[in-house]
């Protein structure tokens, strides 16, 4: 997808907007939206270096970890399909106690 540049263009409060006209001709499905808005979404919080706090979806702080990212993109979608695919990712993420494993696992 090339819906990078809508991410890095557009605030949180116009995106959605953003890309369901940038999608226009080409993705129709509900599904396909979500995704693209899904991934924008991603890529203007990373870029704006700043998440949620919680229980808010305006961007506030600095982006440390994909297990602060994934909370605050579950949070922007209304689907429960991608509700669900973004709490699989997130659930495997190592947790906090769980680094040195995975570095172990790395070698």
């Amino acid at each position: 997808m090339k819906i990078a540049p809508i991410g890095l263009a557009y605030s949180s409060r116009t995106l959605c907007k953003a890309v369901e006209d940038a999608l226009l001709c080409t993705h129709v499905c509900p599904a396909g939206i979500e995704g693209a808005f899904i991934q924008a979404a991603a890529i203007a919080a990373l870029s704006q270096s700043g998440m949620a706090q919680e229980g808010g979806t305006e961007p506030t702080g600095p982006v440390t970890s994909p297990a602060a990212l994934l909370p605050h993109l579950q949070a922007l979608t209304g689907l429960p399909a991608m509700q669900l695919k973004l709490q699989v990712l997130s659930d495997a993420l190592p947790g906090p106690s769980q680094p040195q494993q995975c570095l172990a696992l790395m070698k």
